[in-house]
């Protein structure tokens, strides 16, 4: 995630939209937090289909997001990761979250 966050902020950090939906994702680390909100104009993040099992509890630097998709991750702590989300996101207005389904 970070290489590619990287790039994307190299060639175009106005993006209002960035998908990162079924790449392997197992965490969100504070580089990358930092890296996102290196994106000034980014509204909507799309991390459905992964494998992230909990959310740091300090999403403030994700404070402009207005639509965050997290659909279909296995995290442990559903009610914690919406905690997270409503006191680090003021300004979310569509939360997708359910829990992880195995085949």
């Amino acid at each position: 995630m970070l290489n590619y966050l990287k790039e994307l902020l190299s060639q175009n950090p106005f993006v209002t939209a960035i998908e990162l939906a079924s790449k392997g994702i197992v965490a969100i680390d504070g580089q990358s937090l930092a890296l996102l909100s290196r994106f000034t104009e980014l509204q909507k993040i799309d991390l459905s289909d992964n494998y992230i099992k909990r959310l740091p509890s300090d999403l403030s630097a994700l404070r402009l997001i207005t639509d965050f998709d997290l659909n279909g991750n296995p995290i442990e702590d559903v009610q914690g990761a919406v905690n997270a989300i409503r006191d680090g996101m003021p300004n979310l207005r569509a939360l997708k979250i359910n829990l992880h389904e195995e085949e």
